[in-house]
């Protein structure tokens, strides 16, 4: 094992009396650890393992995905984030995702040089000391005893670009890195995407669904999913507040032709939530083929290369796939066609009397998952179709 080792360093000492109180040296952390992640059951997140590396200027996280809490604790879906000091990547079981438009390593400690005293907090029984970033450094706290790092809540960079916070209650702190635990797994280094070897490929006929916004019906660049796939889409979201789905004020289903090499799942969403053709791609490739995977990468690899009838099936449809004319020969000149959008639903009409919402609840952690919620989808998208059957695209 390679490691590198550093000498515990006091957080903070008393180095005088000023009018009564204490004045506090600013908090300092050794510049290499490595923590367990306590499961935060508020934010979703299980037990994991943080490594940070000041001096190399990276992060590990590793983690269960949020798949593990819409599909149950006996379902582990395993999330690694890595952040260099040039790049950041995912790693989702097994399946790595570049993501330019993510940021790399951002010192998440940065702000203790400047930080204020707060005053003792307790963080699971144990007390420490609560120190906060000082504007215009942003939101951050850190709560440290005797240069252990107990919590720190701050503010990341989404994986799509949104800010959001991090909440990290950690333990068996030690002030040691395996150097290897920063390198990428050997599927990643190459950088590319990869279609699935050793198949024999064909057209696939099937129908899936897609929220968009009201009266926008252009769905290339844009993910969609079988019937169990949005019905895994739409219950992970409620899981989590709805937020991903409230901007959308429809949803419809399309009959679709793709061609079946598939290529990785790429993550397409709205620069501006709600706003027509602003969609912009995270992955997917290589060249225009089709991106496949289990709802939510439940499964190896996300589940790229691999039937996924029990949790649902995701695809992403690149622009450039889609076939124009009807003389452009699938699997040649392009590698997805439109047949016929079937209905079209409006999300308030889905969700107004909290019935789809009551069986996504009650089928969360369930397996196999959301039988009851995609019966009661069925049911609730059939009544709710008020466009005409059957429109000729």
């Amino acid at each position: 094992m390679v490691a590198t080792s550093c000498m515990l360093i006091a957080f903070a000492s008393v180095v005088g009396s000023f009018f009564g109180g204490s004045a506090w040296q600013q908090p300092q952390i050794v510049p290499r650890f490595t923590a367990d992640i306590v499961p935060d059951g508020h934010a979703h997140k299980a037990a994991g393992r943080f490594v940070y590396d000041r001096i190399r200027r990276a992060t590990r996280t590793d983690s269960t995905s949020f798949a593990t809490a819409v599909y149950g604790s006996s379902f582990k879906s395993n999330l690694t984030t890595f952040r260099w000091a040039d790049e950041s990547l995912e790693v989702l079981n097994g399946q790595c995702r570049h993501n330019p438009k993510a940021p790399p390593f951002h010192d998440p400690l940065a702000f203790l040089s400047h930080a204020v005293y707060v005053g003792q907090h307790v963080v699971l029984g144990q007390s420490c000391w609560l120190w906060k970033a000082v504007t215009p450094m942003g939101p951050a706290t850190a709560c440290i005893l005797n240069g252990t790092l107990v919590q720190l809540t701050h503010m990341v960079p989404g994986w799509l670009g949104t800010p959001t916070w991090e909440n990290l209650t950690l333990r068996n702190f030690t002030p040691v890195v395996n150097q290897h635990d920063f390198e990428a797994p050997a599927s990643c280094r190459n950088g590319t995407a990869h279609a699935c070897p050793h198949k024999k490929h064909a057209a696939e006929k099937t129908d899936v669904y897609v929220f968009h916004p009201a009266g926008d019906y252009n769905i290339s660049g844009q993910d969609v999913a079988d019937l169990m796939g949005e019905v895994s889409f739409i219950c992970g979201d409620l899981l989590m507040g709805g937020h991903a789905s409230a901007a959308y004020g429809s949803v419809s289903r399309w009959a679709l032709t793709l061609w079946n090499n598939w290529g990785q799942y790429a993550m397409c969403n709205d620069a501006v939530p709600g706003q027509q053709n602003t969609s912009w791609c995270v992955g997917g490739g290589p060249g225009f083929l089709v991106g496949h995977a289990a709802a939510w990468g439940a499964a190896p690899f996300s589940g790229q290369c691999q039937s996924n009838l029990d949790t649902g099936e995701w695809y992403s449809l690149p622009q450039l796939g889609r076939c124009q004319k009807k003389s452009q020969k699938l699997g040649r000149d392009c590698t997805w066609r439109v047949k016929v959008r079937v209905a079209t639903a409006s999300r308030e009409c889905l969700f107004h009397d909290g019935s789809l919402m009551r069986a996504c609840m009650a089928d969360v952690g369930l397996l196999p998952p959301f039988r009851h919620a995609s019966a009661m989808f069925e049911r609730v998208f059939h009544t709710c179709v008020g466009e005409t059957l059957n429109i000729i695209i």
